[in-house]
């Protein structure tokens, strides 16, 4: 996304929705660097890899329902 990350977004997303449910799937090795920033500010982001097969990307939408 041009201009901001995907993990920056989720941050503020959370800060105004604080019960959303947030799943990130990339296919970029930098997410990762950018995901630790993330846990170190206290945000858990869970990440999946990209390529993401449909059965492992329901199961966790699944899980963020449960």
């Amino acid at each position: 996304m041009p201009g901001i990350s995907g993990i920056d977004l989720a941050i503020q997303m959370r800060a105004q929705y604080p019960s959303c449910k947030i799943l990130l799937f990339s296919g970029q090795a930098a997410t990762l660097d950018l995901l630790d920033v993330a846990r170190a500010q206290g945000y858990d982001f869970r990440l999946l890899q990209k390529p993401v097969f449909p059965s492992e990307f329901l199961s966790e939408i699944g899980q963020l329902s449960a």
